[in-house]
């Protein structure tokens, strides 16, 4: 595949050229540096296990601190997407209804909404945020279809991507013109990242994270959702980085490419009550990826 752009303008254009490999990597991070802090009060959140038995009393806490941000949250909580009976009235009435992870979510995408609104590209945009959101559903799905802890696996699908947002915002067209080219398999896809900027969007990301001051494990499932998948999945990081093949086998790419996977090869080595689970159906999936995406573009 030949780069969108001639070689002297990609240069010209990332500024990152003509540098070595570790001075590319040292201009990324740099510039991802630069870029606005990540809401504190979703980042508070993102920071609460959901798990204590403290987590409500925490949550509300956080939310006290930012009057705006909870009303925001609000009127997303009392939007028909939920259909509640009745009307959501506070904080601590949204966390009994939706519950802890669906809250923090919440807060996540509408906190993502700031940097989705700075990418030069609404069609490139859209694909990151499409597979992000599948990558989101189907990671907590697979977290319970292998009885592991399924707490936070959401934001960490939903968020495990933010490194190519990040790299949007940074770069510019020259990096969304890349993004909306065709290869052949990850490993291309990921060598060609490194050719044009030195560092691949999971490394980016999880600077990123480590930057804002995202969990560890947040930032874990950012920089490894591309290494090498154990079976089974014992690891969160192995939970998201099987989710985000599986979006892809489900139509949600990250990538552009022909040579897809099917759904059923992407669970191969897991076991017969996994890959028979009621929440991997592709079609019970699909809906549950269409309904959310809907609300995303509403």
């Amino acid at each position: 595949m030949d780069w969108p752009t001639p070689a002297s303008q990609r240069e010209k254009a990332t500024g990152v050229g003509k540098l070595s490999d570790g001075a590319k990597l040292s201009a990324v991070i740099a510039k991802l540096k630069t870029l606005p802090s990540y809401h504190p009060t979703v980042v508070a959140l993102l920071g609460i296990s959901t798990e204590n038995p403290s987590a409500v009393e925490e949550f509300q806490a956080v939310f006290q601190t930012d009057p705006a941000f909870a009303s925001e949250l609000l009127q997303v909580a009392n939007s028909a997407e939920f259909g509640l009976r009745r009307e959501v009235e506070s904080i601590r009435h949204a966390l009994t209804l939706l519950g802890l992870d669906r809250v923090s979510s919440l807060a996540f995408e509408m906190a993502m909404r700031f940097y989705m609104n700075r990418v030069p590209s609404m069609r490139e945009m859209q694909s990151v945020w499409s597979h992000s959101v599948a990558t989101a559903i189907i990671a907590q799905a697979l977290a319970e279809a292998c009885g592991q802890r399924s707490a936070g696996m959401y934001s960490a699908g939903l968020i495990h991507d933010i490194g190519k947002l990040g790299l949007m915002m940074i770069e510019g067209q020259p990096f969304v013109e890349f993004c909306a080219g065709e290869f052949d398999s990850t490993e291309q896809y990921l060598a060609r990242e490194r050719e044009l900027l030195g560092v691949t969007h999971a490394e980016a990301g999880r600077a990123m994270a480590e930057n804002w001051g995202f969990p560890l494990h947040l930032c874990e499932c950012i920089g490894k959702h591309h290494d090498n998948l154990n079976k089974p999945l014992a690891k969160p990081t192995d939970i998201v980085a099987c989710a985000c093949r599986f979006a892809s086998a489900l139509n949600y790419p990250e990538f552009r490419t022909e040579r897809v996977e099917a759904p059923e090869q992407v669970l191969v080595g897991l076991g017969s009550d996994v890959r028979r689970s009621a929440h991997l159906d592709p079609v019970r999936l699909q809906a549950a990826i269409t309904k959310a995406l809907q609300s995303v573009w509403r």
